[in-house]
């Protein structure tokens, strides 16, 4: 086994020598989330544990983008940047690391299903999907690419867990079920429903649906800190208002799931648009499966074969009055993102088949096909090196159509003058000091002042003079949505302090009890409890 995944980390690492180059290929989020991962690394320096606010994006304004946005590749990405790597390299290396163990974990996964070269032929299948490629070198899609990379993790415990049913694999398909929400919750969105089916599908003991109970609230309570806030704040934000029905757009055609134009274009009907295909190779087993399915009513097939088709049915306008009703699936915005759905369910097709085959010659022909045309999808577009400083002045808001600007404000189009100004009123502000969760600053006031600090209002800013809390207006016509609020005569003292919401607090209290109470367990399980086990058997 340890050769064959030697071997898949080998072929997966051959596909990426375009970041051999300096720099990162121009793509739709490339530069976005390096420049999050910056705001990411000042954030938790600044004292943010967990980051929720970006004090430099958003043309300097701020904005709540980690409330709203996964955090997990971030927090990744900056371990890489404090190890020495700069921004770019370690974007790069997170790609690539993701890319890699999609792979790696397909073949753990079908392992427990089909025969070595099946299950080697399945990770190859999925790992070179050309849907891997585009979210590495046309959208640079960075949570998306490493959410598909703990999918098939997953999978793989839930198999486990099916088998031995122990406590241990329980626990690890929820940590990395957390993982997963915490990476992409799009992902997330599209594959859990999947999870649930799978092991209903596959267990043959009622008993063990506590099991399943246990998986998903393990990982539902680890990354509480994060989708807890994000649902119950969502309301402060554009969010779906945003995004709108911009799904409407991006419905591809069922010829271009087959094969389309590989280009970069953002717009996936366009001439230039980005190709959502699951690839010709993947469909012919798609297809055999079929034909043996009424042949010998395969129930494995079946069920791979039904989630297929729904798979391609969302992708398609043909759902339309699906997406219209759901607002999760509005959040999506892309329909052709369940291509991701599509490519692993027709892999695990494939391994089937494969592993059904008498006459493995054909297996030679798949891998020599695919290996030839997989090069194909690793054109990239212009590629240009920036330092981490641009980065670091990145100001943008990273998030697209403004959804995390809060209902209070307009859209940004240049920094402001001043951090910090006086708006009405005679007096002095000294001794400024910057940070993304504090400003401080002395005030000298000949008369009572208005101040207004250039940063959009979000729950949790909080103005303390002399250590005393203040009243703060966001309401202000001609300052929509910022900070600001009164100082009296004299000289005072001054903190404009971003804390964490009760609603943040609580959820954050949620996660440290459930990772506190998940390693005590481990601890228990390992060395005091084998008794635990044997209930759960």
């Amino acid at each position: 086994m340890r050769n064959f995944i030697l071997i898949l980390i080998f072929i997966h690492a051959l596909f990426l020598f375009p970041f051999l180059k300096p720099g990162i290929p121009l793509s739709h989020d490339g530069a976005g989330h390096v420049a999050r991962m910056g705001a990411y690394y000042k954030a938790l320096k600044d004292g943010q544990v967990p980051p929720r606010w970006a004090g430099d994006l958003n043309f300097r304004y701020g904005t709540p983008v980690f409330i709203f946005n996964y955090n997990l590749p971030y927090f990744a990405g900056t371990l890489f940047y404090m190890l020495g790597l700069n921004l770019e390299d370690s974007f790069k290396l997170m790609l690539g690391m993701a890319f890699i163990l999609s792979g790696v974990g397909f073949f753990l996964w079908a392992l427990q299903i089909v025969n070595r070269n099946a299950a080697f032929i399945g990770a190859l299948l999925f790992g070179l999907s050309p849907y891997h490629f585009l979210n590495v070198f046309v959208r640079g899609a960075l949570g998306e690419i490493i959410g598909l990379a703990i999918v098939p993790f997953i999978f793989w415990q839930i198999e486990r867990m099916i088998k031995e049913n122990k406590l241990s694999n329980i626990f690890l398909a929820g940590i990395l079920y957390g993982f997963l929400i915490l990476s992409h919750n799009g992902s997330a969105v599209i594959f859990s429903p999947v999870f649930l089916l799978y092991f209903i599908f596959r267990t043959k003991r009622k008993f063990q649906l506590v099991s399943l109970f246990t998986f998903f609230t393990i990982g539902f309570l680890i990354s509480a800190y994060f989708w807890l806030p994000a649902i119950l704040e969502s309301k402060y934000v554009q969010g779906v208002s945003a995004i709108g029905e911009m799904y409407k757009q991006h419905f591809p055609p069922f010829s271009y799931l087959l094969y389309s134009n590989w280009d970069f274009g953002p717009d996936v009907n366009a001439t230039n648009g980005l190709s959502p295909q699951v690839g010709i190779i993947l469909f012919v087993f798609v297809f055999v499966a079929t034909l043996k399915f009424f042949k010998h009513r395969d129930n494995t097939l079946g069920f791979w074969l039904v989630i297929f088709a729904v798979s391609i049915f969302l992708t398609t306008s043909l759902s339309n009055v699906i997406w219209s009703n759901i607002i999760f699936l509005k959040i999506l915005e892309f329909p052709w993102r369940f291509t991701a759905l599509s490519s692993l369910t027709a892999a695990i097709i494939a391994s089937l088949i494969i592993n059904s085959m008498k006459n493995q010659k054909i297996v030679y022909l798949v891998i020599i096909t695919l290996l030839l045309t997989s090069f194909l999808f690793t054109k990239t577009n212009v590629q240009n090196k920036k330092d981490d400083a641009y980065y670091y002045s990145y100001t943008g808001s990273t998030v697209y159509r403004g959804a995390t600007s809060t209902i209070w404000s307009g859209v940004p189009f240049e920094i402001p003058g001043n951090r910090v100004e006086i708006i009405s009123g005679n007096g002095q502000i000294s001794n400024l000091f910057i940070k993304s969760n504090l400003h401080s600053f002395r005030v000298t006031a000949d008369s009572d002042v208005r101040i207004l600090d250039n940063t959009f209002y979000f729950r949790g800013w909080r103005v303390k003079i002399d250590g005393q809390k203040a009243p703060i207006e966001f309401q202000d016509i001609n300052h929509r949505g910022l900070i600001t609020f009164y100082v009296p005569q004299g000289e005072h003292r001054v903190e404009v302090i971003f804390e964490e919401s009760p609603i943040r607090f609580v959820s954050n209290v949620i996660s440290l009890i459930a990772i506190v109470g998940i390693l005590l367990l481990f601890v228990c399980f390992y060395y005091f409890c084998n008794v635990i086990d044997f209930f759960f058997r």
